[in-house]
């Protein structure tokens, strides 16, 4: 797999906390979660989730 194939985008939970301080989101703390199946005993409010890019466009009807 080429890199030219993935957007670029850094996994850093550090960044995504300063991207959020910068749109002016306060007390909150970005943190990777490495297993879905083991329950989450903390607030969530929400999940981030990076994923390969396909840079081929579909067909539309």
């Amino acid at each position: 797999m080429s890199q030219a194939e993935w957007l670029e985008l850094e996994s850093d939970p550090g960044l995504f906390t300063l991207l959020l301080e910068d749109f002016g989101v306060q007390g909150v703390q970005v943190e990777e979660i490495y297993d879905l199946s083991k329950p989450i005993t903390e607030i969530v409010y929400g999940f981030i989730f990076l994923f390969h890019w396909n840079k081929a466009k579909k067909k539309v009807r």
